[in-house]
């Protein structure tokens, strides 16, 4: 599921750098974001399994 969330962060960051859609600020923000929660994501599970 992190690995999902990150992919799709990155191509929102590249889609509002690009401003592909016309609201590139804002693609890119939900972009970062998407990373951000990735990595919590992917934090949190290590640690369970850990």
């Amino acid at each position: 599921m992190a690995i999902r969330l990150a992919l799709a962060g990155v191509v929102l960051i590249v889609v509002g750098v690009l401003d592909l859609g016309g609201i590139g600020p804002i693609t890119a923000v939900a972009g970062a974001v998407a990373l951000v929660a990735a990595g919590v994501v992917w934090s949190t599970t290590r640690r369970k399994a850990s």
